[in-house]
């Protein structure tokens, strides 16, 4: 039985921070571009009148324009593109753990889980404090005894 819930528990920890909770479907790869194209439109309407006027689409590409040029030439270079998209994407990026918190309340319950089929038979060893839900730190900390071979 214990082997069993090692096996369990250590496939969950794969699953969640290999990063493969959802596989992205051309539908899925869509409502994610739509939905960064919705934050960029409301970044950009600084006066919240549900338009972007030219002005205002300048104001945000000048700043975008500033992060990314490094050494402040007032020119960009290939390099310094790349390395701001870079950066860009990776602060877009959601940690597995964050995808599968739902409601974004920093712990992942029962409902949560369900979707994740590999996590859900591993909640009770991983939740530590009993209290029905996952935290982030209960999760590392299950992740760093299945390295070590605890679980």
């Amino acid at each position: 039985m214990k082997s069993i819930i090692k096996v369990a528990v250590t496939t969950i920890l794969f699953v969640l921070y290999s990063g493969s909770l959802h596989a992205d479907t051309d539908k899925e790869s869509w409502k994610k571009e739509k939905g960064r194209m919705g934050e960029h439109f409301k970044e950009m309407d600084t006066n919240k009148d549900g338009v972007v006027s030219k002005a205002e689409f300048d104001i945000a590409h000048d700043k975008h324009f500033a992060e990314m040029d490094v050494n402040n030439d007032d020119k960009l270079t290939h390099e310094e593109m790349r390395a701001g998209h870079k950066k860009a994407r990776k602060k877009r990026r959601l940690s597995p753990f964050d995808k599968a918190d739902v409601n974004k309340d920093g712990m992942l319950d029962r409902e949560e889980v369900a979707s994740v089929p590999r996590l859900k038979h591993g909640f009770y060893e991983i939740d530590t404090s009993k209290d029905n839900k996952v935290s982030r730190a209960e999760l590392e900390a299950a992740l760093r005894s299945a390295r070590r071979g605890r679980y």
